[in-house]
């Protein structure tokens, strides 16, 4: 099935359809016009295959499986429906990040999501931290202690 995708990656402007290899089949070219929200659980606002131009497109606001005329489409919020002249076609939301260290849901970082092997050493910033002045300020009273700014 054919999908339709945004691809800044390509020289012609526009929203382009690509097949499953991801070969251009066809291009809009600067025709995006948005229609409002679409809500998939109850085709709201109605939507059939034959019922839009090209170039249209709605956000989806309630996912929901729909066949606007030519198969089942299953809708998740956030994705768009495009209209390529003769059938609507489904934009996945990608942004979308289902799971991180294998929390799901809302997540937060954990202490214990990265150790320091997973850090990269920089070399210059490391030199830094291991300079005199900075080696020094770690015997003298605090109240002696006064940072200079870089020069």
């Amino acid at each position: 099935m054919a999908s339709l995708t945004p691809t800044p990656k390509t020289p012609f402007p526009g929203v382009h359809i690509v097949d499953e290899n991801e070969n251009i089949i066809d291009v809009f070219a600067n025709t995006a016009s948005y229609q409002g929200t679409y809500a998939a659980d109850t085709n709201t606002p109605t939507l059939t295959d034959s019922t839009g131009a090209v170039g249209q497109f709605y956000k989806v606001s309630t996912g929901g499986t729909v066949d606007l005329g030519s198969g089942n489409i299953v809708l998740a919020q956030g994705d768009e429906l495009w209209h390529d002249g003769s059938v609507w076609e489904k934009v996945s939301n990608s942004a979308a990040i289902d799971t991180v260290f294998t929390r799901t849901g809302d997540i937060i970082a954990a202490a214990s999501d990265y150790n320091a092997s997973q850090i990269d050493n920089d070399s210059a910033l490391l030199a830094l931290m291991s300079a005199t002045p900075w080696t020094s300020l770690r015997h003298r009273p605090l109240q002696q202690r006064h940072l200079q700014p870089a020069r």
